[in-house]
């Protein structure tokens, strides 16, 4: 029976955001290895279905896919190198500009 006191919305998510995050929480303490075998071989069938020898898909459809499968990936490096390059720049600037000549 339909409780109509209730707001719409609850009957797509009845719990609250709170219990989600409890939840999250809970599956990342638990079993990381597990996960990343997981998703390893997950990967790993993945590459498998995608490769254009097996002709699960057409050659064409399978570089698509994989094209959108490496996004993530690329903005993960490009980030990665927005980060790192000034970094090692600002090291060397500082480096150099620390180490003063005292014979003067």
């Amino acid at each position: 029976m339909i409780n109509f006191k209730t707001h719409p919305l609850e009957y797509l998510n009845p719990r609250p955001l709170k219990h989600a995050s409890k939840e999250l929480e809970h599956l990342i303490k638990t079993k990381l290895w597990a996960k990343v075998l997981f998703a390893l071989f997950i990967g790993i069938i993945t590459g498998i279905l995608l490769n254009p020898t097996t002709g699960f898909v057409k050659e064409e459809t399978g570089l698509l896919i994989g094209e959108w499968l490496a996004l993530p990936g690329n903005i993960f490096l490009a980030l990665i190198q927005m980060i790192v390059i000034p970094l090692v720049f600002s090291s060397i600037v500082r480096g150099i500009s620390a180490s003063e000549n005292w014979s003067n």
